[in-house]
Order: structure tokens, then C-alpha cells, then sequence
């Protein structure tokens, strides 16, 4: 991983996921901790109507993809109570296909 999450004590994707996770589990509405959380994590949150969209470099976590940008979706009031859960296995799955 790369310096925003060192600085953080992050140390690797097993790192990342549960830290996500532990965001992410049970979230019924993106609360400002969420918020919070993806903003240490080095994504880029923005809000369009009724979802977040969390946008992030692969520059941040490795230096084989530097020029490729992540986008996710995150839905402010979920479907079910594995949504969170889901979108942080997505996110973690997405990011390690470029490491």
C-alpha cells in the first residue's frame, strides 16, 4: 500500500478489507463516519441523488497501474443488511485486481 496508508497504520488489503468492513457492517445510511472513513482511505466522495460515488487511483495503492481510476457505487439507504458487507468486498476485490 502506499503512503496515505502507512501513515494510517493500514498494512495491506487484508488491512483495507477490515477496515471497511468495520465501516461498512450493518450500515443502514452513509453516515459522516463512513464518510470519514473512505476520505482516510484516499477515495474521493461525492453524492449524486440517492448514492455516494467513491472514486480512487490505483497510483495510491500501486505502482504497476498508475494511471487507472476506481469508481464505485455506494447506495445512501441499502437494500438489505449485507449491502455493506458487499460493497467492502467489491471495493477490496476491485483494488487487489491491480496490485
Amino acid at each position: 500500500m502506499k503512503t496515505i496508508l502507512k501513515n494510517y497504520s493500514f498494512d495491506g488489503i487484508e488491512s483495507l478489507r477490515s477496515v471497511l468492513k468495520s465501516a461498512l457492517r450493518g450500515y443502514t445510511s452513509v453516515t459522516p463516519r463512513i464518510l470519514e472513513t473512505f476520505d482516510l482511505l484516499g477515495f474521493e466522495v461525492s453524492r449524486k441523488q440517492n448514492h455516494y460515488i467513491l472514486i480512487t487511483h490505483t497510483s495510491f495503492y500501486s505502482d504497476k497501474h498508475p494511471d487507472r481510476i476506481l469508481v464505485f457505487s455506494l447506495s445512501n439507504t441499502p437494500s438489505d443488511k449485507r449491502a455493506g458487507l458487499n460493497a467492502a468486498s467489491t471495493i477490496c476485490n476491485t483494488i487487489l485486481m491491480y496490485l
